[in-house]
């Protein structure tokens, strides 16, 4: 299935296929699950969350408190 998700960093969208959950997603796209909130409209998805065919995604990265 595809899933569009926009990754704030990057202030880009990407189309990426995949199957599963919100961290095959994750791994797909080579992101640290620990450096990343993934949200769904005003849903926060855990790496165990299923995907929908046709779903938008933001990917936005946090920052480590030192």
């Amino acid at each position: 299935m595809k899933i569009r998700a926009f990754m704030e960093r990057e202030n880009k969208e990407r189309v990426v296929k995949v199957n599963g959950n919100a961290g095959d997603l994750l791994r797909k796209l080579g992101i640290n699950p620990e450096s990343v909130i993934i949200a769904r409209g005003r849903d926060l998805l855990t790496e165990n969350s299923p995907l929908k065919p046709g779903e938008k995604l933001r990917i936005i990265h946090i920052k480590a408190s030192d």
